[in-house]
């Protein structure tokens, strides 16, 4: 039987089901010994969920990384805020309730809250809250906060918390599918981060799934098989064993700079989120960055990471990769990336508002200090610096003025800095159809697909409910990128792309006949598409690229390119 579902950690494996049912938790109204005792048994339970999480950070720096484990600091942050914990408390003494009826009062206000926004990031937050009021309440009952998964086990469950993500043991768990959560979610990262296939979307009761059936799970082309056949696992095994045989194979590039077979030379880049993936992405082969995402020093912390703290993580980056080229991004703040401290107001339609380079040019004394930091870590590498949201000249010539008087301040306090390149995230449609003109005022353009796609085809890209439409095959998105690629070429400048559709290797010849300089993409993806490059001349690609734009679907634009490469 196969199910469909929706991909949101990419991977095959082939295991055994296990279903993972949660303990019913008791939060029923109960009468209590006393209001002291109990404010003394919600405070003990609170400690108890501060000391776990504090484990689990210290586990997830271990085994996944940095960037995940602020998940977990801003759960400990939130177990820590009076706001949060100050809910049930007041409920208790005031009320006279017992806490785990108070806990689950609070947890419905505060996932309400979540759930009632407009922006999908923020409606999935709720899924963390969730969990912190789970844990709390487990404490409170003196429940076992682990559970136990046999080995070789595709786990099933209705969702999955962060928390129970992160404890999961690779070893044990091949693959795990849920009925809710979704590609944002904080579950789909860990379980990006620890390389375990994930599926969502699949009502398996429903369905008919069983402990004990044999799973085959691709969550790379989103379906799972329960029962399968025996010459179906036989096959199903035979394309595992292909991928990583292709996978070994890239490898014998890996540290090679990414050129075609008549040597047409493209920087194969990466996007990094913080400076501890920098080394990562330069294992995997990385010519350079060509998209750090600085917003994230911003996010899961109350107040603004200082000047400082933004030109150490700049440095370390910067200092990792030497003399290859690192872009920079300022910081994206806004559509699905909140910031608390902010108090940004709730817009209707935050992908359309205020946000990046329109909150940096209002608040100039928090974009001056983060500029301060780029600039004064230029010294330690090759760094680019990008700008995104642009929609006019005029905020570049703003951007211009500012770097000027930044760099003013620095020579007269006798700080050293080096010349840097400054460019445009090309994300807005209007920038692309005028890209001749903005290209007179920058170094470079780095075209970000997954938001020109959706402001061109006006899809929000989160919505799983129009995710046919928001297909960057588009001839329309491509029409765009050659104009934006034709008018860098005249002006003399560089162009990269850094959305998802860089690492498409279907899309890898157009790339190449309209003209791309640099394509950067998670650093998994490097040596595939190094490879993949290396099968490529630019004459056949130069051809190519009429061929698909003459296409009026994105269908058409798959079955073209889809047929050149068989051929």
């Amino acid at each position: 039987m196969k199910i469909n579902g929706i991909g949101t950690s990419k991977g095959m494996a082939i295991g055994t089901a296990f279903i993972y049912k949660k303990q019913k938790l008791d939060v029923a109204l109960k009468p209590i010994e006393s209001i002291e005792t109990e404010l003394l048994h919600y405070e003990a339970a609170l400690k108890k969920s501060t000391e776990q999480l504090k484990q689990i950070i210290q586990q997830t720096k271990r085994q996944i990384g940095e960037k995940e484990s602020q998940i977990f600091e801003a759960h400990l942050l939130l177990i820590e805020d009076e706001e949060f914990y100050g809910v049930a408390r007041d409920m208790i003494f005031e009320q006279g309730v017992n806490a785990t009826f108070a806990t689950e009062q609070a947890n419905r206000s505060f996932k309400a809250l979540f759930q009632q926004m407009d922006n999908i990031y923020m409606r999935e937050r709720a899924a963390d809250m969730n969990d912190i009021s789970q844990r709390i309440l487990r404490n409170l009952l003196g429940l076992d906060s682990e559970f136990k998964v046999p080995k070789n086990a595709i786990l099933f469950c209705e969702d999955l918390e962060p928390s129970d993500t992160a404890m999961l043991n690779p070893d044990y768990i091949l693959g795990f599918v849920t009925e809710k959560g979704g590609k944002t979610s904080h579950s789909a990262i860990i379980a990006q981060s620890l390389g375990i296939p994930a599926i969502t979307g699949v009502a398996y009761e429903k369905l008919g799934i069983s402990e004990g059936m044999t799973i085959l799970i691709n969550a790379d082309e989103s379906y799972l098989i329960a029962n399968p056949e025996e010459s179906l696992q036989v096959a199903f095994s035979a394309q595992m064993i292909q991928k990583k045989l292709e996978s070994e194979k890239y490898e014998a590039l890996k540290y090679s700079h990414g050129k075609t077979r008549d040597g047409l030379s493209l920087e194969i880049a990466a996007n990094i989120a913080d400076s501890n993936k920098a080394a990562k992405a330069l294992e995997q082969g990385a010519d350079g960055v060509g998209l750090f995402r600085t917003e994230f020093l911003y996010m899961n912390r109350q107040s603004l990471p200082s000047v400082d703290e933004q030109f150490q993580a700049y440095k370390m980056a910067l200092e990792a990769f030497g003399d290859k080229p690192m872009v920079i991004r300022t910081f994206d703040i806004g559509g699905d990336k909140q910031v608390d401290y902010l108090n940004l107001e709730p817009e209707m339609n935050p992908f359309l508002g205020y946000r990046a380079i329109r909150i940096s040019l209002d608040r100039t004394e928090m974009f001056k200090d983060q500029l301060r930091a780029l600039i004064m870590a230029s010294v330690y590498g090759n760094l680019k610096v990008m700008f995104p949201m642009i929609s006019s000249i005029t905020e570049i010539k703003q951007i211009k003025v500012l770097i000027e008087e930044v760099k003013t301040e620095l020579d007269e306090k006798g700080i050293a800095h080096r010349p840097f390149e400054i460019g445009i995230m090309v994300e807005i449609p209007v920038v692309a159809v005028e890209a001749k003109k903005f290209a007179k005022h920058v170094d470079f353009f780095s075209i970000g697909t997954n938001d020109l796609l959706q402001y061109t085809v006006a899809v929000d890209r989160m919505n799983e409910k129009l995710s046919h439409l928001y297909n960057w095959y588009h001839p329309g998105l491509l029409s765009l990128i050659k104009n934006v690629a034709a008018s860098a070429r005249e002006a003399g400048i560089w162009v990269g792309i850094c959305g998802e559709a860089a690492s498409d290797p279907l899309l890898l010849p157009f790339y190449v006949g309209v003209g791309i300089h640099e394509l950067s993409m998670s650093s998994s993806k490097v040596a595939e598409i190094k490879w993949n490059l290396s099968t490529l001349d630019q004459a056949s690609c130069i051809k190519v690229v009429d061929l698909v734009l003459d296409c009026e679907t994105p269908d058409e634009v798959v079955e073209k390119l889809s047929g050149l490469t068989e051929n």
